[in-house]
């Protein structure tokens, strides 16, 4: 079973999203989502296997050492194949490829990392699923309802959590700090936030 670590949106943000995931289930081209147990989110790592205590004791430690980032929501893009798959993309921010790495990094002791390379620097960036995997047939008109919606618009992460799938279910979850609250800007360089 796959397991990920994960950021969670600002209450509006997560609203928007989910309205997104409704009209895709409700017109029957995507549900999964929609009726899975998770909330919109970015991944950031991926992990074949995890440590889930150990994993869930450094998410604790990792999330009281950084501050909620900006987020601005800024296009709609499509992963395509036999099964395409819409996003929402995000623009990739230094603070967001920094935590991300920082992510990675704190997490890699506790779990065999997916044999993928989405998660990698220099290809990783962030992004917000709107459909599992559909078919080809029905892209076109997800992308009418998709061009309905507003865009651009700016939130934030407000958490970390620890999520299986499929199906998808939350582990954990732990708040980011509010902005002030973390001295030295909320970067942990090099450091494994927690277990030592």
């Amino acid at each position: 079973m796959p397991y990920a670590i994960v950021g969670y949106f600002d209450p509006d943000t997560d609203k928007k999203i989910k309205a997104i995931w409704k009209t895709f289930a409700d017109t029957g081209l995507s549900g999964y989502l929609h009726e899975s147990e998770n909330d919109p989110h970015i991944k950031f790592a991926m992990y074949e296997s995890i440590g889930t205590d150990n994993a869930l004791k450094c998410l604790e430690a990792f999330t009281g050492r950084f501050t909620k980032p900006d987020l601005h929501f800024k296009n709609y893009g499509i992963y395509p194949g036999d099964k395409p798959i819409l996003f929402l993309d995000l623009s990739a921010t230094l603070q967001m490829l920094e935590l991300q790495l920082e992510v990675k990094t704190a997490f890699s002791p506790w779990g065999e990392e997916a044999k993928v390379n989405f998660f990698d620097q220099g290809i990783w960036k962030p992004d917000c699923f709107l459909t599992n995997a559909m078919d080809k047939a029905d892209v076109d008109q997800a992308i009418r309802i998709l061009y309905n919606t507003q865009l651009p618009f700016n939130g934030y992460l407000t958490s970390l959590g620890l999520i299986s799938f499929y199906p998808a279910r939350q582990i954990g979850r732990f708040a980011l700090q509010d902005k002030g609250t973390v001295t030295g800007g909320g970067t942990t360089t090099g450091q494994n936030p927690g277990l030592d």
